[in-house]
């Protein structure tokens, strides 16, 4: 009995809710012996009614109508003692004097919601002639359903999911290798030995997390070696064990960070091996497994008051590759490998006790050469490898509860063999080897249990399909304001943070994303997250492509018979690759295959040699010296070469710096459109296209729209910059030299002077043989000469004998 034109409010307190509350209470004992007379009690009221539904309406008809006012009447007293309800003309509010005049019902609360009915697939999808708009909840995905159009329309919006753990690169380790061992002691960590490379180390290195730096120390104690333990205890680091090229150890040393020296102790218990599992509880520690000849199930403490080693219970079986560590007084090992096979499970030591009890199988999946290592009661396991494949997911172990947790994924490579050690709670992991192109790692990465990153993450069953999510301020390797766009069964990630895009997509293969580009510069990376170059690209690919295809910065060695090319390449173009200045490579090359042409003849050399000298070489510098130097060149000028050789010289659209001044004056004109003044005459005009660059760098390339001014041009714009650097404008006909074409002149020329020298060598060789004929007619004759002198002289003197002897 609300009035059309009046508002009633009835609100606890007030007269008219007392009213109601003392007739209420006045009919109670009436009800009461009304319903018991007739049968009817509170508890089975909802039960009689809903079966006198099936009476017929004499039976009932008075009953019912009665009964529904009292509840109905009941009601209103029951939402009247909890709410304030409010009745307008058309509006009614509950828990709000002022329920807004467009919805019918206003609910107002800070302490209370709504809640809708909650209903599996089958009972929603049972609802006979739903209305439109009637809403329900969802059982199985917790989503909102809105029948619309005589279809369930489904709403998640976004759920909150907590994942704790945050990873930071932190400096990298001295040099790459494997299976290194590692402890830390106070507020260092220290790690060395291992392989990489063909090499077995003995280096050794102290962490300093305070300032993120690697300090050489003294050189471990024993031989060169790989797949060592280690672990600390009090203030004292202890390593041994190993294996260097079939040679298996037993050995045990002691390290004091605070002399810097290296003690052997005494060997450790039972065979040589290497391979095997080691940490410390309280004040002894603990070595067993591994490998000699075969897997070792032997387990052994160690006890430096004394030096000695005492045999404890043998683990469940042999095994190499486990990880272990330490909780309070228990440890703990599990997973690794034996006789082909893999394993997860994980089992708790107890000194006391001497004896080993099966726990949670490790949340993960099987691997060896994992990390394995404790920090602030809890266990951490992670990386390794199964049958070839590398994991970088990481899990916590919780003692209490004997419950595993994935944690955040490691943010570096996938690896195995990799090594750690905790420090204040957090933990550091690096180095290992991974199957990517690197294979031995030394970098390394911090990891803080207690660092939480809160995803908005999208429901990925509903509204991205399995495996697919978005997380929004999430995780990322440069901090938590990055929005990751997550294919999860890939590890397929578009990640933006830092300003930076990061697309990946490498199968678990490794954290460099296969295209980055740099938020600051522009710069794009293709294999490498930090390009140096507007387009830099790292690593290649063996590729087989057909004749026609051209390559560039390759080595001559993969060109196979000159027909196709076989080998490892980096850039593939199937089209042209144009560039305004040099390509520069170690070596270049491109493909000519006669059956890819159409021969039309040999070229005359006479007239290559001809147009050659014709062409003129010029000194000259470039007008835009801010991109290409103020450097003297050596070359040709296309517009003189295309009068000798016009096959040499084609044109392309391209700027040209004919301008090259900074703006004095940027006005906005309009919506779409400004006007440029400079200080000198531009000599465009409409339609023309021009380039301008910002005061931040940026180039566009803008319409002149009109040139009311020889120094003023109006261009097409949405933007008004404070500053303007005007390039220049766009030409057809920019010219481009084939420097190919020429150096194929100058081979032909080359090949015409050849001949050329060919004949004068002959000629001369025919020269110097008549020469050398000359002279020996001229020899001959010199030799004739002599000896009709000879003969005269002798004649001579038979004369001058005669004339004397006569005289006599």
């Amino acid at each position: 009995m609300c009035s059309t034109h009046k508002n009633t409010i009835i609100k606890p307190g007030s007269a008219p809710y007392c009213v109601l509350m003392l007739f209420a209470f006045a009919m109670m004992p009436w009800l009461h012996t009304y319903l018991s007379e007739n049968g009817w009690s509170i508890l089975n009221m909802k039960a009689k009614m809903q079966r006198s539904r099936q009476k017929t309406q004499p039976e009932w008809y008075l009953r019912r109508g009665f009964q529904t006012k009292i509840f109905a009447f009941l009601t209103m007293i029951m939402w009247a003692n909890l709410f304030p309800i409010s009745i307008y003309a058309q509006s009614v509010g509950i828990g709000t004097t002022t329920p807004d005049t467009t919805a019918v019902l206003d609910i107002s609360s800070t302490n209370k919601g709504l809640l809708l009915p909650r209903m599996t697939k089958e009972q929603r999808e049972a609802i006979a002639d739903p209305a439109q708009g009637l809403m329900v909840m969802g059982l199985e995905d917790k989503c909102i359903y809105t029948h619309v159009d005589n279809i369930w329309v489904q709403n998640c919006g976004f759920a909150p999911e907590i994942i704790h753990g945050a990873w930071s690169q932190k400096a990298n380790f001295a040099v790459a290798r494997q299976n290194a061992a590692a402890f830390s002691i106070g507020n260092k960590g220290y790690m060395g030995t291992g392989n990489g490379n063909s090499i077995y180390f003995t280096d050794f290195w102290e962490y300093d997390a305070s300032n993120d730096t690697w300090t050489q120390k003294a050189d471990f104690g024993g031989n060169n070696r790989t797949l060592t333990i280690g672990f600390a205890i009090g203030n004292k680091g202890y390593v041994g064990t190993g294996y260097n090229q079939g040679i298996k150890y037993k050995d045990f040393w002691e390290y004091d960070p605070n002399i810097n020296t290296w003690t052997q102790k005494a060997d450790v218990g039972g065979m040589e091996r290497y391979e095997a599992v080691g940490f410390a509880i309280g004040d002894k520690g603990y070595v067993g497994l591994g490998y000699n000849i075969s897997e070792l199930d032997d387990f052994w403490e160690y006890d430096p008051s004394n030096d000695t080693w005492t045999q404890k219970a043998n683990f469940v079986g042999g095994r190499i590759g486990t990880i272990g560590f330490s909780i309070g007084a228990k440890g703990y090992v599990g997973l690794g490998f034996a006789s082909g096979q893999f394993f997860k499970d994980f089992y708790q030591f107890e000194p006391q006790s001497n004896s080993w009890t099966q726990k949670a199988d490790f949340g993960g999946g099987l691997r060896t050469r994992a990390v394995g290592l404790s920090t602030e009661n809890i266990g951490l396991v992670g990386l390794g490898n199964f049958g070839g494949v590398y994991n970088k997911d990481f899990w916590e172990y919780n003692p209490l509860n004997d419950t595993w947790s994935q944690k955040t994924d490691f943010e570096g490579s996938a690896r195995s063999s990799a090594s750690a050690f905790a420090i204040d709670g957090k933990v550091y992991v690096g180095t290992g080897y991974s199957n990517s192109p690197s294979g031995y790692l030394n970098d390394f990465w911090k990891f803080d249990p207690q660092d939480i990153y809160n995803y908005n993450v999208i429901d990925e069953d509903i509204i991205l399909k399995t495996g697919r999510s978005v997380y929004v301020g999430g995780n990322t390797s440069q901090g938590k304001n990055g929005i990751r766009f997550h294919h999860a069964l890939d590890n397929g990630y578009i990640d933006v943070k830092g300003g930076n895009l990061f697309i990946r997509a490498d199968f678990n293969l490794g954290a460099t994303s296969r295209i980055a580009i740099n938020g600051v510069n522009g710069f794009v990376g293709i294999g490498t997250n930090t390009p140096v170059a507007p387009l830099h690209i790292t690593g290649m690919s063996n590729t087989s492509s057909p004749t026609n295809m051209k390559y560039f910065n390759h080595s001559v060695s993969g060109i196979t018979s000159g027909n196709n090319w076989i080998g490892e390449t980096t850039i593939l173009a199937e089209g042209n690759i144009y560039s305004t200045q040099a390509f520069i490579s170690s070596a270049s090359f491109n493909f000519s295959d006669a059956r890819i042409k159409n021969i039309i003849g040999q070229s005359n050399g006479r007239e290559d040699l001809e147009r050659l000298n014709r062409i003129t070489i010029t000194r000259y510098t470039h007008i835009d010296t801010i991109a290409k130097s103020s450097a003297v060149h050596t070359k040709v000028i296309a517009q003189q070469l295309e009068t000798v050789m016009p096959e040499a010289v084609s044109k392309t659209r391209s700027v040209i710096p004919n301008i090259m001044q900074q703006a004095l004056k940027i006005e906005k004109l309009s919506d779409g459109e400004i006007s440029i003044s400079l200080t000198k005459n531009h000599e465009l005009k409409a339609g023309d296209e021009v380039r301008i660059i910002n005061e931040k760098g940026i180039e566009t390339l803008v319409k002149v729209l009109s040139t009311d001014q020889k120094n003023t041009f109006k261009v097409a714009s949405n933007n008004t910059p404070e500053k303007l650097f005007v390039y220049g404008k766009m030409v057809d006909d920019f010219h481009i030299v084939d420097y190919d074409a020429i150096a194929m002149l100058n081979v032909s020329a080359t090949q015409e002077l050849s001949k050329e020298v060919d004949k004068l060598i002959k000629e001369r060789e025919v020269q110097q043989y008549e020469t050398l004929s000359m002279k020996m007619e001229i020899e001959q004759l010199k030799s004739a000469l002599e000896h009709q002198r000879a003969e005269m002289n002798q004649r001579l003197q038979i004369i001058e004998s005669k004339y004397f002897v006569k005289n006599n």
